[in-house]
């Protein structure tokens, strides 16, 4: 395999493109319309000369409810679900011949070989899934067939297919739904990015996750157990919970197959010890106090990954073995380069978090500020009462605590995030919303915020509060655009998984080398 960058910079690479405002909105919809039709799933045996496989004729709804059509192979006599490959065919080609690409079920895949619609009526492999959508007049082939307007483009209708091919896949009797591959080559290739980056469970790295939790998940782990039918949240604060799943999962561990444990839970780590396999933590809390004092006792029995840098050098005695940034699915918030006249605060009503700071420096510049935040607690009340209530006016607006709908809408829309931060905060999330918003951060140094924003690129970053209105004036001049990519590269959720990637392999070189010593000791 011949590559221009190493595999590890391969894996986090990400495109210097921006995506359009709108680009996740036209796919979500896209694929919202084409499952309010039934998935409509055929599947028909076809019989052939071939003696150690079968064939089906399969039929599925695709873009539109239209019917598409695909072959299914499989290794005769193969006992339970299998992993599935589904094919894409290239550029003007369609499904092909029933005993063409018999090479995945003879290796012992389910293949699944997507045809696709108007296509292979002159290439090397036949089709036979038309295309009911017309088009104006236009050059021969596919490539411009309808590209004047994104809704009635031709490979919109395509890439629906080829998504729904997925879903097709993953719902046949003969198919591990968890074990989903695309593959293709031209046309097929780019089909199986575009599938692959739409069909959620199939960006993943290849690994076999089981996932120990309370009450429903929403993950793409290959196994769950369930500790708690109902997660206890109202017993929080209770001990017995927190021990009792502990206990729970102890003895789930011991009957799964696993390499490493990677424990989030309080008194989860108190039982690493008396594992085999290596454990690590994220260290979600602060490190100073009772709550890096646990940590510190429990030694060398867990290995703790920090989530800043910052908050590594606050407790350097601690075990460390890596430091991962938290992250964020970018594609899920608004990207807009067209800012509206405002600036935005957005967090817990604290002095933690400076509100009144952040009023006082949109008044220096002469800009209106919204203000949204988390008011919950007794003590974030009284601030607000004492400190907050007395400053609005008609250029300070609060609009409540935002949930996620209302967070998006105010991020994308603000010239800039104002975070003039009084605590060592060890991660500030809202930093990386905003910058996935397209919009510029202006914050104090403190904490992880130098290592969050990048310094002219994503914000500004400033020593004192007096330089801090000097800094809005000039976040004006980011670039949106750059604001965005530097999320991506930096806080999307692939660079985390890559992140904690090297973590678990380092962890388990090292637990495996350990391991060696002592056999020979």
């Amino acid at each position: 395999m011949y590559v221009d960058l190493p595999l590890d910079s391969l894996l986090e690479y990400r495109a210097r493109h921006t995506a359009p405002a709108d680009f996740a909105e036209f796919w979500e919809s896209s694929l919202a319309e084409a499952r309010t039709h039934s998935l409509g799933l055929r599947v028909t045996k076809v019989d052939t000369p071939v003696r150690t496989l079968d064939v089906h004729d399969v039929v599925f709804n695709g873009y539109g409810g239209h019917p598409v059509r695909a072959w299914l192979r499989t290794p005769r006599g193969a006992d339970g679900p299998l992993p599935v490959v589904v094919e894409f065919p290239g550029y003007g080609n369609g499904r092909g011949d029933v005993l063409e690409s018999l090479e995945w079920a003879s290796a012992g895949f389910a293949h699944l070989s997507m045809d696709a619609r108007g296509q292979g009526a002159a290439g090397s492999r036949a089709g036979a899934t038309p295309d009911p959508v017309g088009s104006d007049p236009a050059f021969p082939g596919f490539m411009t067939r309808g590209i004047e307007d994104p809704a009635t483009y031709y490979y919109r209708r395509l890439i629906v297919d080829a998504v729904r091919a997925v879903e097709a896949a993953r719902a046949l009797d003969a198919a591990d739904p968890a074990r989903v591959a695309v593959v293709g080559g031209s046309q097929g290739g780019g089909l199986a990015l575009a599938a692959a980056g739409l069909v959620d469970g199939l960006v993943d790295r290849g690994h076999d996750v089981t996932l120990l939790s309370s009450g429903e998940h929403r993950t793409r782990a290959t196994r769950h157990h369930r500790v708690y039918e109902t997660p206890p949240t109202s017993l929080l604060g209770n001990p017995l919970p927190e021990v009792t799943a502990a206990a729970e999962t102890a003895s789930a561990l011991a009957e799964a197959d696993v390499d490493l444990v990677h424990d989030h839970s309080l008194a989860g780590p108190l039982l690493a010890g008396s594992r085999s396999q290596p454990t690590i933590v994220t260290m979600h809390g602060p490190v100073a106090g009772e709550n890096g004092e646990y940590y510190r006792r429990l030694g060398r029995s867990v290995g703790i990954v920090a989530i800043s840098e910052a908050q590594r050098r606050l407790a350097p005695d601690l075990n460390w073995v890596g430091t991962v940034h938290n992250a964020i699915d970018v594609r899920s918030f608004r990207y807009r380069a067209d800012k509206d006249d405002y600036l935005l605060w957005l967090g817990r009503f604290s002095p933690d978090k400076a509100p009144d700071l952040a009023i006082t420096a949109a008044r220096q510049v002469g800009r209106r500020i919204v203000l949204a935040g988390k008011m919950n607690e007794t003590a974030e009340r009284e601030y607000f009462r004492d400190v907050v209530r007395p400053l609005l006016g008609p250029d300070v607006e609060y609009v409540g605590e935002a949930d996620a709908t209302l967070k998006r809408e105010l991020l994308s829309g603000a010239r800039a995030l104002v975070f003039p931060i009084q605590w060592d905060e060890p991660f500030g999330m809202v930093m990386i919303e905003a910058m996935a918003s397209g919009t510029p951060v202006v914050a104090l140094r403190r904490g992880s915020v130098p290592e969050v924003v990048a310094h002219g690129r994503s914000g500004l970053v400033v020593d004192e509060f007096a330089d801090f209105a000097a800094a809005l004036r000039v976040a004006d001049e980011l670039d949106p655009a750059e604001v965005r990519r530097d999320a991506e590269a930096r806080f999307d959720l692939p660079v985390m998984a890559a992140g904690y990637e090297r973590v678990y392999r380092q962890v388990l070189a090292t637990h495996a080398a350990a391991a060696r010593v002592a056999r020979r000791a």
